[in-house]
């Protein structure tokens, strides 16, 4: 580095360059500040800088004079530059020791900085700092840096930092000098013209963002050793500046690629897209831990690879027992008709449940691989707050997987939390919920905890209590607290209790004949609803029969066309507890003029839209088929159809009547937990009539014909048997259908899937059954 350029920024720019002073040219020292002056250290555009000795506390100051010659704009420089160091406590800040108002001079009591500056180091003892290793060197700048990070985040920008204002302490710290470079006024040139950013070059004020790419080139000097602005010999100071403006290419450092990104994102021209001085501080301090910790991170990348080796091969073995395990359930299940007894279906139950198992240990080990294969890729630290964050992750997923009950999120979340845990989690696994209910006085509750057994899930009396309950402490699950009082209906009320939650419940109790004959009570309350589409398109295994997630937050996977998981709240229903009847359709069309029942008679809509009836009239009533079960489901009737019949019921009882909304008929069918079917989370074709479920062709049967088909309300048929029309809207010109039947396979009847029809349309598996909001 050499000086003719810094001579020429003195005579252009006075204080921009650094160039030695005599004592000749510096104004008389005044002696009403007590100090004995020694010499003169500098001079900037704004005052002069001396050293005097301070005999009271016999220590050496500096003394920094308002220039005379700049009247009132120096003395406020310097009054600001003094009141902004002031306010910045921080070691590398020298401090503030005094203000003096002398006549027309301000004048400020800094303690002396030390002699050496990094503008110094770089141009006269280039060899010292050569000599000192990388990490020493990143240590001095990153101490720099961080005294600039406070100061922004005390609002205060420097705006003229380069190496002269960068000093350094015998012991080897840093220290940043002249906070009073913030000036910029009319936009005038605010900085160094070597350093200052480009953004100050066009006369902007100084930013926090001027300020990182200021430090940085000052850095990047200090590590190359090679000026960040070079200037041709002969080249004017304004041809200088106008290229400085320009963009350009940060070189290489030559030391670590992190490095190098560093000072790329804070010299960027664009001064939105630099870092923060606490973002730089923070890349400075990764790079120098980076390379102390290489070995260790290695050592412990090896480590983790070969766990990763070692779960996968226990992958792969737990997946050579599932392919066994599965040949066996294939000839079983081959050797076993979907019709048959239970008692022959036991050994395939078996099988099939060991292959579940043997999925989720299987499931659980590649994900601890997985995991073993990112941490020895990224070579993260692990420190007690690492761990921490780990457990706090993988205890969020336990509670998604808990609150949709899906076996293999729990087994899989509740291994990662019980490795990563400081025993926070295994505290909160011992709690449960609480539940409070209100209800009429003289009620009793019966609390039911729903227990898996033989597919099913079965309702196990645990408790029984007056009401009110008033937090009553309840294991996380499904439960069924069925409220009694006598002269009333029973009131079952479905509850999903999850860990660390309290639900407050107030439930209304109905006589029988408010309930109404048929109809069953729904009681009002929260309840998930809804599946998971997203899972359902990509989750499936190939030669498997879906994915391994299970029901995240009660969404089904493997429901067809399901909503997306959600838990809305319903008030009292009451909904009839069978599908409506042919019998009842019967009743209805023998009430009507034989022309107007004509139109509403079931059958087939065939082309064209034309109606092929299944009943006849024979001159006194209509008539069913002789091989026609009255107890069969109506079908064949419209949407349409069935409105009808919802408004001559309504006017036949007295009783407002229409048809379930799907969020309804969802509730009623499923209760609180978000299970798939009305009993629980398994299957099998002797549950509910669906194709399956009878040897031969698949044919209607009377309605309640498959107990093992009822919701937790006592609503039957909600599976299988026939298809309902609802009120929503599917699609333009289509209305939801829920529900399975008699013709349809095991995922039509999961009861989250759903499906559109036009309302206008007549088919023999498609039928309806009604609400009530108000009791009768």
């Amino acid at each position: 580095m050499s000086d003719p350029f810094e001579e020429l920024l003195e005579r252009l720019v006075p204080g921009t360059a650094h160039r030695g002073l005599s004592d000749a040219e510096s104004p008389p020292f005044p002696s009403e500040l007590g100090l004995e002056p020694l010499s003169v250290l500098g001079r900037g555009s704004m005052g002069w800088v001396f050293k005097a000795r301070d005999p009271l506390l016999e220590r050496d100051v500096a003394v920094k004079i308002s220039r005379p010659d700049q009247g009132d704009a120096a003395r406020e420089s310097l009054l600001r530059e003094a009141r902004v160091t002031a306010s910045l406590a921080h070691p590398a800040v020298l401090p503030v020791h005094g203000v003096r108002l002398v006549g027309e001079l301000v004048c400020v009591v800094f303690r002396k900085a030390p002699k050496l500056t990094m503008h110094r180091l770089l141009t006269q003892l280039v060899h010292l700092i050569q000599a000192e290793p990388l990490h020493r060197r990143l240590r001095l700048l990153k101490e720099g840096a961080e005294c600039v990070a406070y100061a922004h985040r005390l609002g205060v920008v420097h705006g003229d930092l380069h190496p002269g204002n960068v000093a350094i302490g015998e012991a080897g710290q840093a220290y940043v000098l002249d906070w009073g470079g913030l000036r910029n006024v009319d936009g005038a040139f605010s900085g160094h013209p070597g350093y200052a950013a480009p953004e100050q070059l066009q006369g902007e004020p100084p930013t926090t963002a001027s300020d990182v790419y200021t430090i940085a080139a000052v850095d990047w000097e200090a590590l190359t050793l090679r000026r960040w602005r070079e200037h041709a010999p002969e080249e004017s100071l304004g041809d200088a500046i106008k290229r400085f403006r320009e963009p350009r290419e940060v070189p290489s450092t030559g030391f670590d690629p992190a490095l190098d990104a560093l000072f790329t994102a804070c010299l960027d021209h664009d001064p939105d897209k630099r870092p923060s001085a606490a973002e730089y501080v923070a890349g400075m301090e990764a790079v120098l831990t980076g390379r102390a910790a290489l070995d260790r991170r290695r050592e412990e990348g090896r480590r983790l690879v070969a766990r990763c080796e070692r779960a996968m091969e226990e992958y792969q073995d737990l997946g050579e027992r599932v392919v066994a395990e599965q040949r066996v359930a294939a000839v079983q299940q081959a050797k076993t008709p979907p019709y048959a007894p239970e008692s022959q279906k036991g050994p395939l139950w078996d099988t099939q449940e060991r292959i579940k198992d043997l999925l989720i240990d299987q499931e659980v080990t590649w994900v601890s691989a997985v995991e073993d294969a990112m941490r020895a890729l990224t070579l993260a630290p692990e420190d007690e707050d690492a761990r921490r964050v780990v457990a706090d992750l993988w205890w969020a997923r336990f509670r998604q997987a808990e609150a949709g009950s899906s076996p293999a999120e729990i087994a899989m979340a509740l291994s990662r939390v019980e490795r990563f845990d400081d025993g926070r989690y295994m505290r909160l696994l011992e709690g449960g919920g609480r539940l409070s209910l209100q209800g009429p006085e003289r009620a009793t509750v019966r609390l039911h905890r729903f227990e898996p057994r033989a597919r099913r899930l079965h309702a196990e009396l645990r408790h029984e209590a007056p009401l009110p309950l008033d937090r009553m402490p309840l294991e996380p699950g499904s439960w069924l607290a069925e409220v009694r009082l006598e002269g009333c209906t029973s009131a079952r009320i479905h509850l999903a209790v999850r860990r660390q939650q309290h639900t407050r419940l107030e439930v209304r109790l109905f006589t029988p004949a408010q309930v109404g004959e048929g109809f069953v009570h729904v009681p009002g309350g929260p309840f998930h609803m809804g599946g998971d589409p997203i899972a359902r398109m990509v989750g499936w295994r190939v030669g498997g029969r879906g994915p391994l997630r299970g029901f995240v937050a009660g969404g089904d996977p493997l429901a067809r066309g399901a909503l997306e998981s959600c838990e809305p709240t319903l008030a009292d229903r009451f909904v009839l507890e069978t599908p409506v009847t042919s019998e009842a359709w019967r009743v209805f069309l023998d009430d009507l003029e034989p022309d107007e029942a004509r139109a509403l008679v079931p059958g087939d809509t065939g082309l064209h839209g034309r109606v092929l009836p299944y009943w006849e009239h024979d001159g006194q009533g209509w008539v069913l088929p002789e091989d026609w079960d009255p107890h069969w489901p109506v079908m064949g009737v419209s949407m349409r159809d069935a409105q009808a019949y919802a408004r001559w019921l309504s006017e036949r009882t007295g009783r407002a009547l229409r048809l379930l909304t799907e969020e309804e008929w969802e509730k009623a069918a499923r209760g609180a937990d978000g299970r798939p079917f009305p009993w629980g989370h398994g299957f099998d074709p002797g549950f509910a009539h669906m194709r399956q479920s009878a040897p031969g062709a698949p044919r209607p049967g009377p309605v309640g014909s498959y107990p093992v088909d009822t919701s937790v309300y006592g609503l039957r048929d909600m599976a299988g048997c026939i298809r309902e029309w609802t009120s929503s809207i599917y699609d333009e010109g289509q209305v939801v259908v829920r529900g399975g039947s008699w013709h349809d396979d095991e995922d039509d009847l999961r009861v989250a899937s759903r499906s559109g029809l036009d309302p206008n349309l007549r088919s023999p598996f498609v039928g309806f059954r009604l609400v009530s909001e108000d009791p009768a």
